[in-house]
């Protein structure tokens, strides 16, 4: 099967990639070091397919809490 992969260009398995990324990534059995190895098996960085080497970007926010302090809140 990866010798017929092989066969597209690198624009259209980067494209692949970033689809196979995309609606994995909140999966519980596939994480950055699956992606970064199947950009290994086509001769590719995590950087030349996403264009940076943070895939993970989490959308925080500071607020303030009861007591006076601040803290980090997740966005969803």
């Amino acid at each position: 099967e990866l010798i017929e992969l092989e066969k597209f260009d690198r624009d259209t398995i980067k494209k692949g990639l970033q689809s196979i990324w995309k609606n994995a990534m909140f999966e519980e059995d596939f994480d950055y070091f699956e992606i970064e190895y199947l950009c290994k098996k086509f001769d590719l960085s995590i950087k030349d397919v996403f264009g940076t080497d943070d895939l993970v970007k989490l959308n925080l926010k500071k607020e303030q809490a009861e007591n006076g302090n601040s803290q980090l809140v997740i966005i969803f």
